[in-house]
């Protein structure tokens, strides 16, 4: 409470800041030959470690895009000139493969015989890509404030206030008082502070073509 003799004043281990009497300081003594309670100092609050919403797990790289693109043009129908049992097609123009072809929907073997080029074009893709949920451990490194109101009566009576210091401050006492009753108030709200990544992210899944259609072409 002063420079010569320092008296600790404490509150209840678990406090919601109500007035609080668990000791107090006399007031009218003298220490070496000097008012006692001429100054009070609060220290620092601390801030009880909390927990933070974990964020993220989710997949990054937006959304899948094709490669390359696949365009087919059918043929002319009823073309003359050909065999029985045969079909008549016009050779394709520039800029298209100098081949025919043959398509039908869905994943299909090419037949045997000419038609030996197999190859398959999609309409679309099945994404199944995903990331685990995110963990987070227990947050450090908050601050905050508490302002202390000091009274000279036990039960923190109205018109029985002495002083109100903040915390890691210090202020003078003027008529060297008792300080019995304490009240408290949150000036500050936590701030700062961080949690660390204890888990999760870890990618799963891909993606994958579908809808099909296969193509046979003469080599």
């Amino acid at each position: 409470m002063n420079a010569t003799a320092q008296t600790t004043l404490t509150v209840p281990d678990v406090w919601d800041l109500g007035c609080s009497n668990v000791d107090s300081a006399a007031g009218g003594q003298t220490c070496s030959t000097l008012p006692c309670n001429t100054s009070v100092q609060v220290q620092p609050a601390s801030v009880t470690p909390g927990t933070c919403t974990p964020a993220g797990g989710l997949p990054s790289g937006g959304d899948p895009t094709w490669g390359e693109g696949v365009k087919a043009c059918r043929s002319t129908a009823n073309l003359q000139g050909c065999d029985g049992g045969l079909t008549c097609v016009a050779k394709p123009p520039t800029p298209y493969e100098p081949r025919v072809c043959i398509g039908k929907v869905g994943e299909q073997s090419c037949p045997a015989g000419s038609f030996t080029l197999h190859s398959e074009a999609f309409t679309g893709f099945d994404d199944s890509r995903a990331c685990s949920d995110c963990t987070c451990g227990a947050s450090s490194g908050g601050t905050c404030k508490i302002t202390l109101d000091l009274f000279f009566s036990a039960g923190c009576s109205a018109g029985t206030d002495i002083e109100s210091v903040e915390s890691n401050s210090c202020v003078d006492l003027v008529g060297n008082p008792t300080v019995a009753g304490r009240e408290g108030s949150i000036t500050t709200p936590p701030s700062g502070g961080s949690c660390p990544v204890t888990g999760g992210g870890v990618p799963s899944g891909e993606v994958t073509p579908s809808s099909p259609t296969t193509f046979c072409c003469l080599p």
